[in-house]
């Protein structure tokens, strides 16, 4: 057993078999026959009652939390008469938008997007309920025959509005356990 270093008591060294230790003066070996762990009885039940404890609460506070994964949260934000080409996110270089740019870096920045409509009222509409502005009466007909004129007489009462019975994203989003919130100016 030479190279191991000093005994760590005096007793007879088994050739076969020994534990290192690190003590206070350095490693000293031990042989695994005559080795206790430092622990007295009293002790050893307290730091198994612990660890016990610990491998108890870790369980049941890991169960109740991975139960149900918290939603992402999301933001649609549409900015009305801005260009794509003029924010720097799309590559625009002369006007900087530091805090969209900040927002496209962490989330989806959309760089095929084409509105359904150029006004802004049917193009919202359609962009929250994922239909066409024909489909949701919120864009006139063409003139020239007697249905178009009937049609857009009609359309005149609810032109900025959506029907009652259209179902949007923030109601969606409300279903599945969302908060929704619109910010209009």
């Amino acid at each position: 057993m030479r190279g191991l270093g000093p005994k760590c008591n005096n007793n007879s060294v088994n050739r076969t078999t020994a534990v290192v230790l690190r003590g206070r003066r350095g490693p000293c070996y031990s042989p695994v026959s005559e080795w206790e762990p430092p622990l007295d009885g009293g002790t050893m039940r307290r730091v198994i009652y612990w660890i016990l404890a610990a491998v108890v609460a870790v369980g049941l506070t890991a169960g109740a939390g991975c139960s149900r994964r918290s939603p992402r949260a999301v933001f649609l934000i549409v900015i009305d008469n801005a260009r794509a080409d003029r924010l720097s996110a799309y590559g625009e270089r002369m006007y900087r938008t530091p805090h969209i740019d900040s927002l496209a870096a962490g989330g989806v920045l959309f760089k095929r997007a084409v509105s359904t409509s150029t006004w802004s009222a049917p193009a919202m509409g359609s962009m929250l309920t994922s239909r066409y502005p024909t489909q949701l009466g919120l864009v006139e007909a063409p003139v020239g025959d007697e249905a178009a004129v009937e049609w857009n007489a009609r359309r005149e009462q609810t032109a900025h509005t959506l029907a009652s019975g259209e179902t949007t994203l923030a109601e969606i989003l409300r279903g599945a356990g969302y908060s929704t919130a619109a910010f209009v100016n």
